[in-house]
């Protein structure tokens, strides 16, 4: 990028030249140019965006140059250096004053050349990093969740108890929460039946297993000797709530069983 970027800025000056009117009648006129008291003047040649002690140059009419500014001095007088010439230009830093000559060629001049009148253009070199900033991480897409339901039973739901979903993936051992989960959300009460619907939003895709835990119904999550057997996420097929509605009370392991159902609302 560097590399490009300075080939652009070489073009800079080259295309100021070939702004002028006519080369031959600006060095002609330049030619033309009398010393006084042994100082040469050498046009100095800013870019559009170049300052020279914090002033932008002017046009030479004479001389059919514009951002151009009159330089004298004795022969071999220090140029203007980087302190004296920058640029509003981002990122850029004079680096030398170059002239056209001969075969086209450029020439470096550090110091007032021996041939007065000369045109001297300043060559800026990109010093920033192209912008190859790199970018923060794209952020990892929002998983696709899944509302699974579960609906307790009568023994379960005793003393206010409340329910928690504990997921894991058997294959790399990512699991969702800690023992005993995380606390799923009550939907509400039926009277009649005496039991409770329950809901969680899971990842479904990064877990193959889970179960449901009996847990305390408020305050720190705490295990409260009731689960589900280990369910496979597969067994679910197109059905979202998992029902013990009609079971009996199995305290501890291996747990109790349910069927796979769908809420209805």
């Amino acid at each position: 990028m560097k590399n490009i970027i300075k080939k652009i800025l070489l073009i800079v000056p080259l295309f100021l030249l070939g702004a002028c009117s006519n080369k031959q009648i600006i060095n002609e006129q330049v030619n033309q140019v009398e010393n006084a008291s042994n100082e040469f003047v050498t046009y100095l040649v800013l870019t559009k965006n170049g300052l020279y002690n914090n002033q932008k140059g002017q046009n030479i009419e004479e001389l059919h140059l514009e951002n151009c500014i009159p330089f004298y001095g004795d022969a071999k007088t220090d140029l203007p250096n980087k302190n004296e010439i920058t640029s509003s230009v981002k990122d850029v830093e004079f680096t030398s004053w170059i002239a056209y000559e001969g075969d086209g060629k450029p020439t470096i001049y550090t110091k007032v050349p021996e041939q007065s009148g000369l045109i001297l253009y300043a060559f800026f070199t990109y010093v920033g990093d192209g912008g190859n900033v790199t970018p923060d991480p794209e952020p990892d897409p929002d998983p696709e969740l899944t509302t699974i339901y579960f609906q307790d039973a009568s023994w379960w739901n005793e003393t206010a108890a409340g329910t928690a979903v504990y997921a894991w993936n058997s294959q790399d051992d990512v699991k969702n929460a800690e023992w005993p989960g995380e606390r799923m959300t009550h939907i509400k009460y039926d009277e009649t039946g005496k039991f409770n619907y329950w809901s969680f939003e899971l990842d479904i895709a990064k877990y193959d297993s889970l179960i449901f835990v009996r847990v305390n119904g408020d305050g720190e999550l705490a295990y409260l000797d009731a689960k589900t057997v280990d369910l496979s996420i597969a067994d679910m097929g197109t059905n979202n709530m998992y029902s013990i509605v009609d079971s009996s009370a199995i305290w501890g392991d291996p747990g109790v069983s349910g069927t796979w159902t769908t809420y209805q609302g």
